[in-house]
């Protein structure tokens, strides 16, 4: 088999409870294909496929020097995309705290200097729970949205980011981390002389 580079991206990835609570909302839905628990993630930025082993080092290399402070996001709401015309996808809506925006930033910046096309359109946070495949009934889909209006799966902390390789199988993508890098809280003051 030919390799012809890699497929990456950049996430969080989630706290097991956050991952079985938006498991819980899978069910019946007309051409919906579910994400697995242990595959969903919230994606800080796409990087593309075809990516050659000499870019990963160098994106591996940029994403090392971010430096932020942990934070705490929520994760409550669910979407679809596009929101008008047929449902494409289904998603949980994440509470962007001043932390996650900034960190998506710092990404950006890390995968412009890696050489990234950078990206045009703006950072929308969540979490893809199904694609919906074919044309799908829009009544089923608008039903399962308006049943989960106040969905809530809790709050968890952000203590890291990674880099994700995505491999395409017959029952959905494989994830597997190529690098991951902690958030790290600022340097305590310590005591001033004046």
């Amino acid at each position: 088999m030919i390799t012809t580079g890699y497929r990456l991206f950049v996430a969080v990835e989630l706290s097991p409870g956050i991952r079985a609570a938006l498991a819980g909302l899978q069910r019946p839905l007309a051409g919906a294909a579910w994400v697995r628990a242990e595959a969903l993630h919230l994606t800080l930025r796409f990087l593309g496929t075809g990516i050659p082993a000499r870019q990963l080092e160098r994106v591996q290399a940029a994403l090392g020097a971010v430096a932020m402070p942990p934070f705490t996001l929520e994760v409550a709401g669910v979407g679809r995309f596009p929101p008008r015309g047929p449902a494409r996808v289904i998603w949980a809506g994440v509470r962007a705290p001043p932390g996650l925006l900034a960190l998506a930033q710092a990404v950006e910046q890390a995968a412009e200097a890696a050489g990234f096309t950078p990206e045009t359109r703006p950072f929308s946070p969540h979490i893809t729970l199904a694609r919906l495949k074919g044309q799908p009934a829009p009544q089923p889909v608008a039903e399962f949205l308006a049943a989960l209006r106040d969905f809530r799966a809790g709050s968890m902390p952000v203590q890291a980011f990674a880099l994700m390789s995505s491999t395409p199988g017959p029952h959905g993508s494989t994830y597997t981390a190529l690098g991951a890098w902690p958030l790290d809280p600022p340097p305590e003051q310590g005591p001033t002389c004046d």
